[in-house]
C-alpha cells in the first residue's frame, strides 16, 4: 500500500471525530469530557448565569475559545463588542450617498434615527439631531450606539464568562467562598429572574450584580426600537411624528427628539415656511410675466399665444388693433397696452407735426398741401414763408442737386456750375453725345476716342456712347 493511502488512512477517524463535533455539540461535550451545560451565548446561558458570565459547568477551554472567537470574528458578538459597530456601519454606509452626490433632489429618510444616534449627517448629508443610546451603549464618531466594556464587570464575579457586551472576560477566582455561577459565595437566580417585566436595560439580581435584560445578553432593543426609560422597547415612527412638517425638531411616540430636514419632503415637494408643499403653477391662462406660486417660488411664464394674436400688457394673449389713427413717427400703444410704431400707408406722407397726410396739390410756391417742399409746384422762386429751406426752382443755376426743388442740377458745359433741370444722369449711368445731361459736375465721357488728331482737330469723331464722369 502506497504511504499516501496509509497516512489517509491514519486520518480518517480523526476526521469522522471532526465531523461528529460539529453536528453535535452533545457529542462534542461527550468526546471532550465536558458537562454538556448550555449553548453559549442562547438565552438559556442567561437564565442559568451565563448572563453574570456563564455557568461554571463551561469549561475554560470552550469560554477562551469562545472569546477568541468573539474577537476575531464578528458574527459571535451579535449585538455586543465591536462587531455591532462593524455590521451596522456597513448597514449605515449602504443607505448614505457619498459626499458631493447629496444633492437637491435627494430624499432624507425620516427613519434615519432608528438606527442611529447624536448629531451627524444623514444619507443626504444634511445634519439630524437623533436620541441618545440605550443604557451600557455610546454613540461612535458613524454615529452608532454601540456597547461599551464595563471596567468593573468583574466586581463580585469570578471565572470565565462574558462581559455586559458579551465579549468573553476571564475574572479569575474568589477572595473567598466558592465560585458557583461565575458569583462569588453566592448562587444568583437566572437573567428572567433578576429582569422581570424590563425588555432593555439592565436590572441587579439578588446577587446585586448587573445584568443585561436586552437581546442576546446585551442592554438593546430588537434593532430599530428605542429602549425607554421604564425598560420597555419602542417601535419609533419618525415618519408619522414629521407628518407634512420639515425644517424643525419634533417629538415622536417614543418620547425621542427627532429633525424633520428641510429635504425629507417626498412626491416632489419642497420645503416652504417649515411644511411640505407641492407647487402649482401660477402661469394658467397667461403668456407672460414673472409671478410667485403656491411654495413661494418665483415662476416665469412663458406660454404662446395662436397666430394674429399677442402677450399684452396684462400677460393674456390678445388680438391687437391699432390705436395710432393719423399719428406718424411717433409710438402709441395699441389695443393690448403693447407699443406700437405708427407709420403712413397709401403714399400720405409724415408731416413736421407727426400727422399723415395725402398729397393732393399745392398749398404755395414749390409747397404742396401737405406744407413740404415740392418741386412740381415751383413756378418761381419759393415762398419766403414755407416750412423748410428754400431751394431753387427749375433752370436756376445750381452747384449741387440737393439745392434744386427737382433734386436735379444738370452740367450746362460751364465749369462754374450747372443749371436746376427735371432730371439729370447720375455719375457712372450711360449718356449719347451731348444731348444726354449728366447731373453736375460730371459729363458725358465717350467711350470711343479719335483714330488720329490734327491742327484744328482734324481727323476727330465724336463719342457715340459713353458715361456721366
Amino acid at each position: 500500500m502506497a504511504w499516501g493511502t496509509r497516512a489517509l488512512l491514519r486520518r480518517l477517524p480523526f476526521a469522522v471525530l471532526v465531523v461528529m463535533a460539529a453536528s453535535s455539540p452533545m457529542a462534542c461535550g461527550a468526546l471532550l469530557g465536558i458537562d454538556p451545560g448550555i449553548p453559549f451565548g442562547s438565552d438559556a446561558s442567561v437564565e442559568t448565569g451565563a448572563g453574570e458570565g456563564g455557568g461554571s459547568s463551561v469549561a475554560d477551554s470552550t469560554v477562551e475559545a469562545a472569546g477568541d472567537a468573539a474577537s476575531s470574528d464578528g458574527g459571535v458578538l451579535g449585538d455586543g463588542g465591536t462587531d455591532v459597530s462593524d455590521s451596522e456601519s456597513s448597514i449605515d454606509s449602504g443607505g448614505t450617498q457619498p459626499d458631493g452626490e447629496a444633492d437637491a433632489h435627494c430624499t432624507s429618510e425620516v427613519t434615519w434615527c432608528n438606527t442611529h444616534c447624536g448629531t451627524g449627517p444623514d444619507n443626504c448629508q444634511q445634519t439630524v439631531t437623533c436620541s441618545g443610546c440605550d443604557p451600557g451603549d455610546t454613540c461612535n464618531t458613524q454615529n452608532l450606539c454601540v456597547c461599551v466594556p464595563k471596567a468593573d464587570y468583574c466586581v463580585g464575579r469570578c471565572g470565565k464568562t462574558v462581559d455586559n457586551c458579551n465579549n468573553g472576560i476571564d475574572c479569575g477566582g474568589c477572595d473567598g467562598g466558592a465560585c458557583t455561577a461565575n458569583a462569588c459565595g453566592c448562587v444568583p437566580e437566572s437573567a428572567t429572574q433578576a429582569c422581570g417585566k424590563l425588555e432593555c436595560g439592565q436590572a441587579t439580581d439578588n446577587c446585586n450584580l448587573t445584568v443585561n435584560c436586552g437581546v442576546n445578553n446585551t442592554t438593546d432593543c430588537p434593532t430599530g426600537e428605542d429602549c425607554l426609560t421604564d425598560g420597555s422597547c419602542c417601535q419609533p415612527d419618525n415618519a408619522a411624528a414629521c407628518g407634512n412638517q420639515c425644517g424643525v425638531t419634533v417629538t415622536n411616540n417614543c418620547g425621542k427628539m427627532i429633525d424633520c430636514t428641510t429635504t425629507s419632503c417626498a412626491g416632489g415637494a419642497i420645503c416652504y415656511q417649515n411644511a411640505c408643499c407641492t407647487p402649482t403653477s401660477p402661469c394658467s391662462g397667461l403668456c407672460g410675466g414673472t409671478l410667485t406660486n403656491n411654495c413661494g417660488q418665483s415662476i416665469q411664464c412663458s406660454g404662446g399665444c395662436p397666430n394674429g394674436e399677442e402677450c399684452g400688457s396684462s400677460n393674456k394673449c390678445c388680438t391687437p388693433a391699432s390705436n395710432c389713427a393719423n399719428q406718424c413717427n411717433v409710438s402709441v400703444a395699441d389695443s393690448c397696452g403693447v407699443p406700437q410704431a405708427c407709420s403712413c400707408s397709401g403714399g400720405a406722407v409724415c408731416t413736421s407735426s407727426d400727422a399723415c397726410c395725402a398729397v393732393t396739390g399745392c398749398s404755395g410756391n414749390c409747397v404742396n398741401n401737405c406744407g413740404q417742399q415740392d418741386s412740381s409746384c415751383c413756378s418761381g422762386p419759393p415762398d419766403s414763408g414755407s416750412e423748410s429751406s428754400p431751394c431753387i426752382p427749375t433752370s436756376s443755376a445750381c452747384t449741387s442737386s440737393a439745392a434744386c426743388c427737382s433734386g436735379a442740377c444738370a452740367s450746362n458745359g460751364s465749369a462754374a456750375g450747372g443749371i436746376c433741370a427735371a432730371s439729370c444722369i447720375a455719375k457712372g449711368s450711360s449718356c449719347s453725345g451731348t444731348d444726354s445731361a449728366c447731373c453736375y459736375p460730371t459729363t458725358c465721357q465717350g467711350l470711343i476716342m479719335p483714330l488720329s488728331g490734327g491742327a484744328g482737330g482734324s481727323g476727330l469723331i465724336s463719342p457715340v456712347l459713353g458715361t456721366c464722369q
